[in-house]
């Protein structure tokens, strides 16, 4: 066994007794539920699945270590419609730099017209609205052919009314190709500090994820476990095929959410721009998830 298969090996062992850990820690709460929503299109089509599939920009949330062999500079811009009056707009870009590549990103979500009360009343006192931003920095390196690594520092912080949180976390991931077309990934997510509103501090969705993702020539098909810190195990599947040379249809299911399963999606790529659209319903009747995405691919 070479020593980066050693290493990868070593890095999976740490990773699992950190899940562990998450699985054992003691029930609390925890906020900043936008951690949990990835960005982009392509993704949310195949079930959420990333954390060893092949991306070019929005795979960072996924696992920074994807983005090891990028060789073109990529920008992508979202906007993301969602229930309860609101959206989301997120732009990054990724490319590589000395033999690796690096990836920076912005993420604005904001809830509008949220009723305020101090009881069980029929008429509100009145409305406001709730903000988050995520802004973040990347790198990912391929430690050998078959072995690439990333990190991602992240600031994260949430404004509701008047009271403001943040906190500033990591994300540690690596990538592993055991054999040609098949990849293997595990991630931890949202390691760092718990955030507090004034004196009430919570915890961040801490998430350790593992997956295994097929690539051949016109598909890509993948199946993901993970662990959020106080949440039950997340099974993710993902399929993605295409049909021509720059149409594909993307499909995937979740196993363990409260109000996701199916997802459903279609990309379109020439020459160098990329647009992607998933279509996410919502089991209980509270509406659907739609998500456009733009990517340009520079030389």
């Amino acid at each position: 066994m070479k020593w980066s298969e050693k290493f990868f090996a070593v890095l999976v062992i740490l990773i699992l007794l950190s899940a562990v850990r998450v699985s054992a820690a003691d029930p609390g709460k925890t906020g900043f539920s936008f951690l949990k929503v990835s960005p982009g299109a392509r993704n949310a089509a195949m079930g959420d699945i990333g954390v060893a599939v092949t991306s070019s920009l929005y795979g960072v949330y996924f696992n920074p270590a994807v983005i090891a062999d990028i060789k073109k500079t990529w920008v992508g811009f979202m906007h993301h419609e969602n229930i309860f009056d609101s959206r989301r707009e997120f732009v990054g870009v990724a490319t590589p730099l000395f033999g690796g590549a690096i990836s920076l990103g912005f993420d604005y979500f904001k809830i509008g017209s949220i009723e305020s009360r101090e009881g069980p009343t029929e008429q509100p006192l009145g409305t406001f609205d709730a903000r988050d931003i995520l802004v973040y920095g990347a790198v990912a390196v391929p430690v050998s052919e078959r072995l690439s690594m990333g990190g991602t520092v992240k600031y994260a912080a949430e404004r509701i009314e008047s009271q403001t949180a943040s906190a500033l976390l990591v994300d540690l991931g690596a990538r592993f190709r055991p054999v040609e077309k098949v990849f293997i990934g595990f991630v931890a997510r949202n390691i760092g500090s718990s955030p507090k509103f004034e004196t009430e501090k919570f915890d961040v969705p801490v998430t350790i994820a593992g997956g295994i993702d097929l690539e051949v020539k016109n598909l890509t098909a993948g199946i993901e476990v993970s662990k959020p810190k106080n949440d039950d195990v997340k099974v993710n599947l993902g399929l993605e095929r295409y049909i021509m040379e720059f149409v594909s249809l993307r499909a995937g299911y979740k196993f363990g959410y409260d109000e996701e399963n199916m997802a459903f999606g279609v990309g379109f790529a020439k020459s160098i721009w990329r647009v992607d659209y998933a279509f996410v319903p919502f089991k209980s009747g509270l509406g659907t998830n739609h998500r456009f995405a733009l990517t340009v691919q520079f030389k």
